[in-house]
């Protein structure tokens, strides 16, 4: 038997995404079997899903502020995604009616990602052991509701995986490392790179919106600089073959 790893090591601008295939659970229906509520504590809990209050037979109530709050054990994060969105749209590209996520798990902190009208969140992942959701709706118009899927995983426990497309809630595969020694890391992202006139609009698995892709920033990168991804260790006696798209 031989073991060994592959790296994976860009010294330019590039993208790169696995060929993979995940479907995309998001529907413009209704989901069904889920009663909404406004305000909501889970401890100890493996997974579940949190709507809107009135959901799914009545639009949700007006001039509300609602806290749903999700906690997981030691070693554990929360992934999540919507299953549904029909919420006010933006207005001047405001947010009347939003749902944050905060993936701190604390609605204190700085940095949420907001949602209204019928955008999509896709899957992500919290970056501690809390994740907190916060639905805020005016006195005006109101709509169909959200309804946010989660469930908690254990990221030491997760078997290791040479195929990677980057589009799981954690990104980074599980067995995959970024480097140390190098002199910066990979970034995954979904949509056209910051930088413009750079890389991709969308990641080659899903050729939309939904899946990421991994690249590196060089804006700021010296020549002669690397980022390194390496993968699960390989134990064979067989040839491998590796392929990925750029």
């Amino acid at each position: 038997m031989r073991g060994f790893w592959i790296c994976i090591i860009i010294g330019c601008s590039m993208a790169i995404s696995a060929q993979a295939s995940q479907s995309l659970q998001h529907s413009e229906t209704k989901p069904t079997g889920i009663r909404g509520t406004c305000d909501k504590e889970v401890i100890g809990v493996l997974n579940g899903r949190i709507a809107s209050p009135n959901f799914p037979l009545y639009n949700y109530t007006l001039d509300v502020t609602c806290v749903y709050e999700i906690v997981a054990g030691p070693g554990q994060v929360i992934a999540y995604q919507s299953l549904y969105m029909d919420l006010e749209g933006r207005v001047d590209d405001a947010c009347y009616d939003h749902v944050d996520v905060f993936p701190s798990g604390s609605i204190t902190g700085e940095s949420f990602d907001r949602y209204c009208g019928r955008e999509v969140i896709y899957p992500d992942v919290t970056t501690g052991s809390k994740l907190a959701v916060m639905f805020v709706s005016d006195g005006s118009v109101s709509a169909g509701g959200f309804v946010i899927s989660w469930w908690i995983l254990t990221p030491g426990n997760m078997r290791h995986s040479l195929n990677c497309n980057f589009d799981d809630p954690i990104p980074l595969c599980p067995g995959w490392s970024q480097l140390t020694g190098d002199h910066f890391d990979w970034t995954f992202f979904r949509g056209p790179t910051p930088s413009r006139n750079t890389g991709p609009t969308y990641d080659h698995t899903t050729g939309g919106p939904y899946g990421r892709y991994a690249y590196i920033e060089a804006s700021n990168a010296r020549n002669r600089n690397t980022a390194a991804l390496r993968t699960p260790a390989i134990i064979s006696d067989q040839p491998y073959c590796l392929r990925f798209w750029y």
